[in-house]
């Protein structure tokens, strides 16, 4: 978040002025809470509905995470809302790439331009198919046959 904050979002505003970045996530840290402006939103913990509303009123979740290891949940739930996500290898890591259902940068620069493009560019991003073919209940038991069957 922090880096998010001090390296991509002020490219981002210099473009888009009065675009809002709502920062979801539990416990956050008192520097986090000092970001807090016009622009920047900062959550913390939200319930399921508040969430869901998030999802279904943003253009994109960006998930910037530089550590961290296997798949990331709030990656797949922000896919299941059909949000379209910008995220670095970390934030990618462990989820299917042959739908590219995620947009994946490391460099603050680049992902910010991707951001913009994907702002004004949002139905074109949305077409994603990562829920469809990995996290159904379908998919799941079909995975499960085979193994079984072998």
């Amino acid at each position: 978040v922090l880096w998010f904050a001090n390296e991509i979002f002020p490219i981002i505003l210099k473009k888009y002025p009065d675009i809002k970045w709502h920062v979801v996530g539990n416990k956050p840290t008192e520097e986090i809470k000092n970001l807090a402006s016009d622009n920047i939103i900062v959550e913390g913990f939200v319930s399921d509905e508040k969430l869901e509303q998030l999802y279904n009123s943003c253009r994109m979740a960006v998930v910037p995470l530089r550590v961290g290891a296997g798949v990331k949940g709030k990656i797949v739930e922000a896919s299941y809302y059909q949000v379209p996500v910008v995220t670095t290898d970390v934030g990618a890591e462990g989820i299917s790439s042959e739908e590219k259902a995620l947009i994946v940068e490391n460099d603050a620069g680049k992902m910010a331009e991707m951001i913009c493009s994907l702002y004004e560019d949002y139905d074109a991003a949305r077409e994603r198919k990562l829920i469809e073919n990995h996290y159904l209940l379908k998919n799941a038991m079909d995975v499960l046959k085979e193994d079984m069957d072998k």
